[in-house]
């Protein structure tokens, strides 16, 4: 129901007009080229509050188990994979078994199953959230993109958010992507809101909403990760590799 949410009391408590906002520089790029007419800060954050409410379980359930499963000895040994590998290399391969031991982890069955059970959860991407050093200027997440139709597609996938000043703790650094779309599908723009909560660790979530009619996209969930001014309107886009 609305207003049970983990999200629902930070997410009611924003306003509009006290938010930052930032555009990753190839949204800015393509805004000003399209012509395009730009949401402005309140049409994206009811939009966001309603792709939250609609989608409570899954976002909540990878919230809360991935914050208590980064600290067990499996997860902590996946995380520290995610964190030492050659992101730059774009070469999902050597990565994409670890990121599907953390789809299959056993503590996260609970949220694998609301992931299923949604009906409107196309993929799930698992790898960590990276900051300037990765992407320069830019701050957002890259990972495995694991499809849910039993298909065993994958792929590399990343997304960029803007500049938002992430406060990231590398020990227990891991981010689940929530998307709509199926693997093939995940390039494109967006623009969202980004919001801080104090779970088992510091957790920062992203609701995306599509670049056109702002409708639900997807979501970030960032284990460990915190945003240096807090609540922030986003607009970035992702890619696949």
């Amino acid at each position: 129901m609305v207003g049970e949410g983990l999200y629902s009391k930070v997410l009611s408590e924003l306003h509009p007009n006290k938010m930052l906002r930032t555009h990753a520089k190839q949204m800015t790029d393509s805004l000003v080229v399209t012509g395009a007419t730009v949401p402005t800060n309140e049409e994206i954050l009811d939009a966001a509050r309603t792709s939250y409410h609609a989608h409570t379980d899954v976002v909540d359930s990878y919230s809360q188990l991935g914050s208590q499963y980064v600290l067990t000895p499996d997860g902590g040994s996946n995380v520290g994979a995610l964190n030492a590998y050659n992101w730059k290399s774009k070469q999902s391969g050597p990565i994409t078994q670890t990121a599907e031991s953390v789809y299959a982890a056993p503590s996260l069955k609970p949220a694998a199953k609301a992931a299923a059970d949604d009906g409107h959860v196309g993929s799930l991407v698992f790898g960590i959230s990276e900051s300037a050093q990765f992407i320069v200027g830019e701050e957002g997440g890259v990972g495995v993109a694991v499809q849910l139709d039993g298909s065993g597609i994958t792929k590399g996938e990343g997304y960029v958010a803007g500049k938002l000043g992430l406060d990231i703790d590398v020990a227990v650094n891991l981010n689940v992507a929530i998307w709509n779309a199926p693997v093939g599908e995940l390039a494109g723009g967006f623009f969202g809101i980004e919001v801080n909560l104090d779970l088992d660790v510091g957790v920062s979530l992203g609701i995306y909403v599509s670049g056109s009619k702002l409708q639900y996209m997807g979501f970030s969930v960032g284990i460990g990760v915190g945003l240096g001014g807090g609540a922030t309107v986003v607009g970035g886009y992702t890619w696949l590799f």
